[in-house]
């Protein structure tokens, strides 16, 4: 394990977090394609970390804290200027308004493993980043909760809560997909925050899963319904409750995380319960809606390997 010369941080600090952070954690590649182990592998220096300004004004991140749960790190400039992409900007640890910097491994460029050397496609004018350590915190894996914080180490933006288990964040999408968050502007939770559908990750761009499920796929309002899973994760099938005024008709589906509907309940009436037999689904994160033409809401479970 390593530690920063930042010393032990109170976990307590986490209580810091707020859904109004204007910089936040937009994508994390924790698991890039390839070799997992050894000197110079894909696994060991392809891991990137991405953040968004949301803010008015644009956001100096330098000397800004990473936190993997088991190591800090200090944001900083990339000033290496091997980077394949001359158009990135490096040089500067300035965000600017509704931009996207990519957090980049310090040994991105180095040649290691050559199936896998610089293999990103930033967007021209990407800020490109780094931390002042031989890794990302630890070395990040699919368990790895991130958090974001200040140089005072006041945490405002996380992808996961270290050490909880009561939700599905963090996860491992699989070899080399990055996890994106859905919404930029909602808070850290675990129906936020879905698998890249482009297989490289977007780092340094726009998230390939912002936005898609607008259009009424999650709504806010519960207007008397409730939708509970059981078990969720799951690996066979499980038990999909519905619950609205006692004998209303209600339309339930199952879409994935591109809002597209996979599998069709038709109309039950409440109070109801289905057997879902994942099965027949990829392994994934889907979301079960239920409508009762007053109002719609969704629940997210995942289907694990």
């Amino acid at each position: 394990m390593k530690w920063s010369r930042l010393g032990f941080v109170p976990f307590a600090l986490l209580a810091a977090v707020t859904a109004n952070a204007q910089v936040v954690i937009s994508e994390v590649m924790a698991n890039p394609k390839g070799r997992e182990s050894g000197a110079g592998s894909p696994g060991d220096r392809n891991e990137y970390v991405e953040l968004y300004n949301g803010d008015s004004v644009d956001i100096d991140v330098e000397r800004w804290v990473l936190w993997d749960g088991d190591a800090y790190d200090l944001i900083e400039a990339w000033n290496d200027s091997a980077i394949a992409d001359s158009d990135v900007a490096i040089g500067t640890t300035i965000i600017g308004v509704g931009r996207y910097a990519v957090i980049l491994d310090p040994e991105y460029t180095d040649v290691g493993d050559t199936t896998y050397v610089q293999p990103y496609d930033f967007p021209p004018g990407a800020i490109v980043l780094t931390v002042g350590n031989t890794t990302i915190g630890d070395g990040l894996s699919g368990s790895n909760a991130v958090s974001l914080g200040t140089p005072d180490t006041t945490f405002l933006d996380t992808y996961g809560t270290p050490a909880d288990t009561t939700d599905t964040i963090p996860f491992d999408a699989g070899d080399g997909i990055s996890i994106e968050r859905i919404d930029l502007r909602a808070p850290d939770r675990e129906d936020n925050w879905a698998p890249c559908r482009d297989s490289m990750g977007t780092p340094g761009g726009k998230n390939s899963v912002t936005g898609i499920l607008q259009g009424g796929m999650i709504m806010k309002e519960k207007v008397g319904l409730s939708l509970e899973a059981h078990p969720n994760p799951f690996l066979g099938h499980t038990v999909f409750s519905v619950i609205g005024e006692s004998g209303c008709e209600i339309s339930a589906w199952i879409c994935d995380v591109a809002g597209r509907r996979v599998m069709d309940f038709g109309r039950i009436v409440s109070p109801s319960a289905i057997i879902w037999y994942g099965e027949r689904m990829p392994p994934g994160i889907y979301f079960l809606v239920a409508d009762d033409k007053r109002g719609r809401i969704s629940h997210k479970v995942v289907r694990l390997r």
